[in-house]
């Protein structure tokens, strides 16, 4: 497998991952990024990848770094640096809570996330 076909692969695995394990229904993840959903179907199965600019919006929409995604780094998540300061906030009161506590929380954002979508 070429270097290429490595990334393509790692990225499409990683992007179905992270679909999968935060529960977003791809029609609506493509709608959310302002793309086809048949588009996104090619991303997910390797016909093709995205442009730099839909590649930078998908991953600040599921808040993961362009080397996860493309299969780079194991680190995940996106450097704290570039996170405003409500969203750093939010992470250190997140932290601060208890785990049952951490997951009430998710469980609200989730709805929060729910209503956005449906423009409540």
């Amino acid at each position: 497998m070429s270097a290429e076909n490595t990334t393509l692969h790692s990225f499409s695995a990683r992007l179905q991952g992270l679909l999968k394990e935060r529960h977003i229904k791809k029609t609506d993840f493509a709608k959310e990024i302002g793309i086809a959903a048949t588009t996104l179907s090619g991303y997910l199965s390797e016909k093709h990848s995205p442009d730099l600019d839909t590649l930078t919006l998908i991953c600040d929409k599921l808040g993961v770094s362009t080397d996860y995604l493309l299969g780079r780094t194991q680190r995940q998540f996106m450097d704290s640096s570039t996170f405003t300061k409500p969203e750093s906030e939010m992470i250190v009161m997140y932290k601060q809570l208890s785990e049952n506590r951490q997951y009430e929380a998710m469980g609200e954002i989730r709805m929060l996330l729910k209503a956005e979508k449906a423009g409540k």
